[in-house]
């Protein structure tokens, strides 16, 4: 019973005449079994997808904050009271999140290299 929106221009194999109409609709009305337990299958492999990129990237996270940690163990409190402060400038949306590009600035700005990989 739902009903799926997509605009036409996202979808460019769209013959002509649906791309006449920008937005596209389509309502589910009825699904066959084969195709619900594809469905479903799927759902299951992406959410195991999603679980491993999670904990993969905590891993991530993990070795980035260990080596930031002994770093900064180095250093005088100045340094890290301002690079709070600077976190917080950068994070303009104020929910805590800083994008990749926007903690490697802070990075170098304090001189805290981390290697890439």
């Amino acid at each position: 019973g739902a009903t799926l929106t997509f605009l036409t221009s996202d979808h460019p194999s769209l013959p002509e005449s649906m791309k006449e109409n920008s937005i596209l609709r389509l309502r589910i009305t009825n699904i066959d079994q084969i195709a619900l337990d594809s469905l479903k299958t799927t759902s299951v492999e992406y959410e195991n997808d999603i679980i491993n990129q999670e904990a993969n990237d905590r891993l991530v996270f993990k070795t980035i904050q260990d080596v930031l940690k002994e770093k900064l163990l180095k250093r005088g409190v100045r340094i890290l009271t301002g690079l709070g402060k600077h976190f917080q400038q950068l994070d303009k949306e104020g929910n805590g999140l800083l994008d990749k590009a926007d903690l490697k600035q802070a990075l170098k700005v304090f001189h805290l290299e981390v290697l890439e990989e």
